[in-house]
């Protein structure tokens, strides 16, 4: 018995790695599956990259100036961490700092930017899908 754990054991070594360790994956899915995922990607595209996500509100103001130094303020804070961005909704000026595709994301978040911030609240809105290179 011991001879033969030898053996293999000579024989496994001889071998090239390369011949362990490659091989080749085919992913057999249901046509109704494929289509599915065709239809995804389609309209992500035709988003533009938008998707469903959240932002956190530090805060709003129906005067642009006061928007504005609240937005200069959360910038200070969480411009190079989260990005910060002032969007007119009429008719109040809304400041936001972030834009996180998950909840647990935007709670993580939330959590630092209370400490400044004690109003700030996260809300849900379309975001930028962040791409590979922004991630």
């Amino acid at each position: 018995m011991m001879r033969i754990l030898f053996i293999l054991s000579v024989f496994a070594a001889l071998l090239p790695h390369s011949l362990l360790s490659q091989g080749k994956v085919d992913i057999l899915a249901e046509e109704e599956v494929q289509e599915a995922e065709q239809k995804r990607l389609e309209r992500r595209e035709a988003n533009n990259g938008k998707v469903k996500g959240y932002r956190i509100m530090v805060g709003f103001y129906g005067n642009r100036a006061e928007a504005e130094a609240l937005r200069s303020e959360a910038a200070e804070y969480f411009e190079s961490t989260y990005g910060v961005k002032m969007i007119y909704d009429e008719p109040n000026f809304k400041v936001y700092v972030g834009a996180f595709t998950s909840a647990d994301e935007a709670d993580e978040a939330l959590v630092v930017i209370r400490k400044k911030f004690r109003g700030a609240t996260r809300i849900s809105d379309i975001i930028q899908r962040k791409t590979n290179s922004q991630k």
